[in-house]
């Protein structure tokens, strides 16, 4: 006897969905640490024009006082908005070195008028991993070699956040919760004169890292199948909002960390009439997960320093745009930056602008 089924059979299973945003790891990507580098298109991990260059190359922020031999105290503080950021973005830095090495504090604070807001903190060590090497003649034939290693604390945190979800079906909303705690490293190497006048460096970051996180609500996708009869089924997707504090915590992922290589080739290099120098980075994001393409960045400057005290800049990068959670909707775009510094001992001002950002930073060295 043949049994028929005139009922229905529904299955619910529930899936997690990310929301269509910004990736918070990489959101902050292109805010500035110091106007000295955003000027030059951030190309600079081979170049320490401050100390705030340490949150680029924590390698840096030694080579900043072996370059600058009579400072062995540096304080820089800046203010700067970009198109995300439009409230406020303040970096703060303070370092001390000697001959052995250094020790660098460091602090910034970003804040959107929409509420979203992240404060990050970072203790800086750097110092020499390898003697200069002469030739022959005793003479120095290649410098020495930096490393240093940044350790990154910060705290993100978004009160009126915007779901959007991907059915359109349900509203988006824009009074969500997210916070996120992250403890992240960095480390990078430099060295100088590798040939007559071009220094290289190389970092790594993002190394390894641990986030805690918690959001409320959380957007979840119910698969619902529906049973007609015994071969056939309707299967449809529903989205709701789960008003709960979902806490999670776990490694950063492969596709976080970034290897970036640098160099900065100078002319008329020590010289106290002018010198010119070209930085030039090449960064690839996703290079340690194959299952994401990767990402190319090309930033290159010229930096032109007049008598030790003025000096003009420019940059250029091809980049991608804001990273989407997900690692979707990237593009590529055309970033350029110019900027100017102006040196009276002990005191620097730099500034910096680009299209819809802006920025400037003062040291003081001692």
């Amino acid at each position: 006897m043949k049994q028929t089924y005139t009922g229905l059979l529904i299955v619910s299973l529930v899936i997690s969905v990310i929301a269509s945003e910004l990736d918070p790891l990489l959101q902050t990507k292109h805010c500035m640490n110091s106007a000295a580098v955003k000027a030059l298109g951030d190309a600079t991990i081979a170049h320490p024009d401050d100390i705030l260059c340490g949150l680029h190359n924590p390698a840096l922020v030694y080579g900043y006082f072996t370059q600058k031999k009579a400072s062995k105290f540096s304080v820089v503080s800046g203010y700067s908005r970009d198109s995300l950021f439009d409230k406020h973005v303040i970096p703060f830095g303070i370092a001390y070195g000697n001959g052995e090495g250094a020790i660098g504090g460091f602090y910034r604070g970003l804040v959107t008028e929409s509420g979203m807001q992240q404060h990050e903190t970072v203790v800086n060590l750097s110092g020499m991993l390898a003697a200069p090497l002469t030739d022959e003649t005793g003479l120095e034939a290649m410098g020495q070699v930096d490393i240093g290693v940044n350790i990154r604390y910060i705290w993100y945190n978004w009160k009126s956040r915007i779901l959007v979800p991907s059915d359109t079906m349900l509203k988006p909303i824009s009074n969500a919760f997210i916070q996120q705690k992250r403890l992240l490293f960095d480390v990078g190497l430099f060295q100088g004169d590798v040939s007559p006048n071009l220094d290289f460096a190389l970092t790594l970051r993002n190394v390894f890292g641990f986030v805690w996180q918690e959001e409320n609500p959380v957007i979840k996708d119910s698969v619902v199948i529906a049973g007609i009869n015994a071969t056939d089924t309707i299967k449809d997707t529903l989205s709701s909002y789960l008003y709960y504090d979902a806490k999670s915590k776990g490694w950063i992922k492969n596709e976080y960390r970034a290897l970036t290589i640098g160099i900065v080739y100078h002319v008329n290099k020590n010289s106290q009439s002018w010198q010119l120098h070209l930085p030039i980075d090449f960064e690839i994001l996703g290079i340690f997960n194959k299952k994401v393409k990767n990402q190319y960045i090309f930033r290159g400057g010229l930096e032109a320093t007049i008598r030790d005290h003025f000096t003009v800049r420019f940059g250029y990068s091809r980049a991608p745009g804001p990273i989407q959670s997900g690692w979707k909707e990237i593009k590529k775009l055309n970033i350029f930056t110019g900027g100017a510094g102006l040196s009276i001992n002990p005191f620097t001002l730099d500034f910096f602008l680009s299209d819809e950002a802006f920025g400037t930073t003062l040291r003081f060295d001692l």
